[in-house]
């Protein structure tokens, strides 16, 4: 186990993700996710969930975190010039 970044949280050397999985788009990563979780003896405290955003000028956001242990923002951030 190590630090995530600067933080106290400890996260596994390894870790999963699914970003070149183009065919699993619009929650279909996360139902998979879900369904195959549910099939193993992981309880939710074994498990750190990160996700990432984007954040476009114009648009309004409704998000909520409270199943996300770390979020990343990626690529430029057009709110900070």
């Amino acid at each position: 186990m190590i630090n995530l970044g600067g933080s106290n949280l400890q996260v596994s050397v390894v870790g999963l993700g699914r970003m070149r999985m183009s065919e699993l788009s619009m929650g279909q990563a996360k139902e998979i996710f879900a369904a195959g979780s549910s099939e193993t003896k992981l309880s939710r405290e074994d498990i750190i969930l990160q996700s990432k955003c984007g954040i476009a000028s114009g648009l309004e956001y409704k998000f909520t975190a409270e199943h996300i242990d770390s979020l990343l923002l990626h690529g430029p951030d057009t709110l900070i010039a």
